[in-house]
């Protein structure tokens, strides 16, 4: 990944690499890569589609090289999402728990809450470290057209724009749905999974489409209690011969259909007509009886490093569902 060597060179202080690999305008569309490259000179301070963990180095870039007001608006529009979710935004190819904690870690302490964390060993963030500049906080709305909503033991996050990324997660007591949104067959390639809208200025509307079928599009509606937390999807433009999922990926001990109790790293998956399904503490359910898999995952090494994927088939005759999320 280019943006892996702008950085390598960034540490070094090697400039004549840097002026070299800039030249390559690939390494300018990545924001990140092009703040490092180009930190001496006018930026473009755009926020692109970076998972928060991007968006929290960028951040830490743009104040090291002398940006200060737009370091600490990206930093404002953040900071609450990251508290929340730290892990969110990337799609599963280039998920990275480790840099991701790293990465965040580094922000929160610029911005001024203490945290404790082994000192990292990667020369870039060696040098994020080294130069870690003072991040102020102020009131601003989130980044993209995402949303952050929170009662007393749910967290939901909502992000209507993106490019092959989650639509949101949602934490609902010890149960974390790290990431979910629309998908097509096959169930096993996560690059079908996603949303696709660009970032705009005019409102959202609480519309976005699928990534995998540009052509169909989606509106969803929250609702949330102290304990439990409800979506509601219609879908526009479904065809029967375009089968269409909606996964959700989930981080749990283990899982319960009726009375069979599925682990992580297991081969032992369900598929079938089910409503209810239950995860530790916490149930989620459909508003009726949907076609669904569930199939267990390994915990790590991809996937969002989740335990369980659960995905249900929207149907074309009835393009309208809700799930909820509710603590036992």
């Amino acid at each position: 990944m280019i943006y892996s060597q702008v950085r390598a060179l960034w540490a070094s202080g090697d400039e004549q690499g840097l002026s070299q690999i800039g030249r390559d305008p690939l390494a300018l569309l990545h924001p990140a890569a092009r703040a490092l490259i180009k930190s001496r000179a006018p930026l473009s301070f755009s926020y692109d589609h970076l998972p928060l963990y991007e968006l929290c180095q960028l951040a830490l870039i743009w104040a090291i090289g002398g940006h200060q007001e737009k370091a600490d608006e990206l930093a404002s529009r953040i900071y609450y999402l990251v508290q929340a979710f730290p892990l969110f935004g990337s799609r599963e190819n280039q998920y990275s728990e480790k840099e991701a904690e790293i990465s965040t870690d580094l922000f929160l302490t610029a911005c001024g809450l203490m945290r404790t964390f082994e000192p990292p060993r990667d020369a870039f963030f060696m040098a994020l470290a080294a130069q870690l500049p003072h991040l102020t906080i102020t009131p601003q709305p989130p980044v993209y057209g995402w949303g952050l909503y929170e009662r007393r033991d749910v967290s939901l996050l909502l992000a209507l724009t993106g490019k092959g990324t989650p639509l949101g997660a949602l934490k609902v007591g010890s149960v974390e749905i790290r990431a979910f949104g629309p998908t097509t067959p096959p169930l096993s390639d996560p690059t079908h999974f996603g949303i696709q809208r660009r970032f705009e200025e005019e409102p959202l509307q609480n519309w976005s489409s699928v990534f995998a079928i540009p052509e169909v599009w989606f509106q969803i509606e929250h609702q949330i209690g102290d304990k439990e937390c409800s979506l509601r999807f219609r879908f526009l433009g479904l065809e029967a011969e375009k089968p269409l999922f909606m996964a959700f990926y989930i981080k749990a001990d283990s899982a319960l259909i009726g009375a069979q109790v599925y682990k992580p790293k297991s081969l032992n998956r369900y598929q079938g007509t089910a409503q209810i399904f239950e995860f530790g503490d916490a149930i989620l359910k459909s508003d009726r009886p949907l076609k669904a898999q569930l199939i267990p995952l390994a915990g790590e090494g991809g996937f969002w490093n989740t335990d369980f994927l659960l995905a249900f088939e929207i149907q074309t005759a009835e393009a309208q569902c809700v799930f909820t999320l509710l603590q036992k």
